[in-house]
């Protein structure tokens, strides 16, 4: 029948001897045994640098797991904080161009290269010309030197001037003018405050008319 192989199982890791002796088919034995020896090693998975190795692993996964709920939290936070900024500036800024909007004064954002980059309603009115047309618009009406110190802003005063509106017709305004610096003091443009004064004017040439008769 052939050979049969010999099994065992749950044997423990170290040196064994495994003794063979033979027997004929008159049933005599033979008078020395054979012997081998056999080394069963400890399993890898029992041993002490993959024990080691492992600890290691687990212990770098829960940190790394600690770490992504970290900065989901953190990330989260800051997202929900960006968003209600967001809210906030947006809404503080619809008040203020509500507010420029909607205020008697004209007023008028022109770049370093004399043209015009923000105007209100107000000033749109004034001049005759729409927003649109405005926009990209070089024009003169404030104009300030590029060199500035502390001494030449302080001197900035408002002043009377007589303009032109887009039909030709005369008015009459007070110019607040501001020049728009970078934090190197480099001029970057201007800004100006524009009060009609044309009713005040007529009123006045109409009083000094009536003195004079």
């Amino acid at each position: 029948n052939g050979p049969e192989p010999l099994r065992y199982t749950n044997l423990s890791p170290g040196t064994y001897r495994f003794l063979m002796q033979a027997r004929n088919g008159d049933g005599q034995w033979s008078s020395q045994a054979t012997s081998a020896a056999i080394t069963i090693s400890q399993p890898f998975y029992k041993q002490i640098w993959f024990v080691i190795l492992l600890l290691t692993l687990i212990a770098y996964i829960f940190y790394a797991l600690y770490r992504y709920i970290a900065q989901r939290q953190y990330f989260s936070k800051l997202e929900a904080e960006i968003v209600y900024r967001t809210s906030e500036l947006t809404a503080s800024e619809q008040k203020y161009r509500v507010l420029v909007e909607t205020m008697n004064e004209g007023i008028a954002v022109i770049d370093q290269n004399g043209k015009y980059i923000f105007v209100n309603y107000r000033f749109s009115e004034m001049i005759g010309y729409s927003t649109e047309e405005l926009l990209g618009m070089k024009t003169e009406i404030i104009e300030f030197d590029r060199k500035w110190t502390d001494e030449h802003l302080s001197q900035i005063e408002s002043s009377e001037r007589i303009l032109n509106n887009k039909n030709g017709k005369e008015f009459h305004v007070i110019i607040s003018p501001r020049p728009l610096l970078n934090a190197a003091g480099d001029y970057q443009g201007c800004f100006g405050v524009f009060t009609d004064i044309t009713q005040r004017k007529k009123v006045e040439q109409s009083l000094q008319e009536s003195n004079e008769r």
